[in-house]
């Protein structure tokens, strides 16, 4: 059935009948849309018939990013993405969830100057170097991805929250001149130092286990609402 209506010169058509009725309106997102296990879905270019500012996209597995929506918020969660060519046409994104896919080139994002939120947890995108351009995201989640070098964070002086977890971090120098930085969490890397950390405003820090021994760099800051360092690992 996807096939047949894929190629289907109505296509767009055909799924703003299947989904009008579903856009929902609320005050913060305008209109939102959910879409759930539907296979059918392919190109997203009728949403803008819609006038949707928000689209959330679970479990669909044909996804592909041919035609651009004029969106503020896109979710393509859980639907086996490999690549995400095409997404730079998305130029109005500014929170951007592509958790719990496969994809592992972040390239076509490179220009998307917008994004102030970013959620890439459990893929495959070990290399964040295309996210360096990305200068005004506040909100990045990368946990579970198998990264060793953050160095592309250092150039992102807004943001104030990031969660690492699960990846093979050792050095956070790229952190330590990021004065917006407030909530990390760095849980399950390789980290030894904390010493990168020392002049950051922090009120929320989670590095358990990794290797650190000293907490003294950290220790003292006035501004922890909680601070969690159990389970280290000590390397003989």
């Amino acid at each position: 059935m996807q096939n047949d209506i894929n190629q289907n010169p109505n296509y767009d058509q055909i799924m703003i009948a299947r989904y009008k009725d579903s856009v929902k309106y609320d005050a913060r997102t305008s209109y939102s849309l959910s879409i759930q296990n539907d296979d059918d879905l392919t190109s997203l270019g009728f949403v803008n018939q819609l006038n949707l500012r928000s689209l959330d996209i679970m479990g669909c597995k044909n996804i592909n990013f041919s035609q651009a929506c004029d969106l503020k918020t896109l979710k393509i969660e859980g639907c086996g993405l490999t690549s995400i060519e095409g997404i730079q046409k998305f130029q109005s994104v500014e929170n951007l969830h592509l958790s719990d896919n496969l994809i592992s080139d972040l390239e076509p994002m490179r220009s998307l100057k917008d994004l102030m939120s970013l959620n890439l947890k459990n893929n495959k995108a070990s290399n964040i170097e295309p996210l360096q351009d990305l200068t005004n995201i506040i909100f990045l989640q990368l946990e579970n991805n198998g990264i060793t070098d953050i160095s592309p964070l250092r150039f992102m002086q807004r943001l104030g929250i990031t969660w690492l977890t699960n990846n093979k971090i050792s050095d956070l120098e790229p952190l330590k001149d990021l004065d917006s930085l407030e909530r990390v969490v760095l849980r399950n890397n390789l980290i030894e130092s904390l010493e990168p950390l020392r002049e950051l405003n922090l009120i929320f820090l989670n590095v358990e286990n990794n290797y650190i021994r000293d907490i003294s760099p950290i220790q003292n800051h006035q501004n922890f609402s909680r601070f969690m360092v159990k389970y280290q690992i000590v390397r003989e």
